[in-house]
C-alpha cells in the first residue's frame, strides 16, 4: 500500500511539474531569460518570484522556471511580449 500511494505522489508531482513548467512559459512568452546573479530561490508560485526579482534584483520581469526563480533583464524580448505589471 504504501509503495502505491508513493508511486502516486511521484506522479502528481510530476504532472505538476509539468503544468508549471509549460504555464511558466506559455504566459511568459519569451525565452532569452538569465538566472539572477544574486536571488536564485527554489520557488512555487511565479508572482513571488516577480517581486522578488523586480524589488530586489531591478529585473523587468521574473518567474517561476523549473521550481527556480528566474529574473529577466529585459534584453532580447521583443517589445510587447511580457505581461504588464
Amino acid at each position: 500500500m504504501a509503495k502505491t500511494s508513493k508511486k502516486f505522489c511521484f506522479s502528481v508531482l510530476f504532472v505538476l511539474f509539468i503544468v508549471f513548467a509549460v504555464a511558466d512559459s506559455e504566459l511568459i512568452g519569451c525565452r532569452d531569460w538569465s538566472y539572477s546573479s544574486t536571488w536564485q530561490g527554489s520557488c512555487l508560485w511565479s508572482p513571488n518570484c516577480n517581486k522578488a526579482c523586480t524589488e530586489r534584483e531591478g529585473a523587468t520581469a521574473g518567474a517561476c522556471l523549473l521550481f527556480k526563480c528566474v529574473c529577466y533583464d529585459g534584453k532580447g524580448c521583443p517589445q510587447g511580449r511580457l505581461p504588464q505589471h
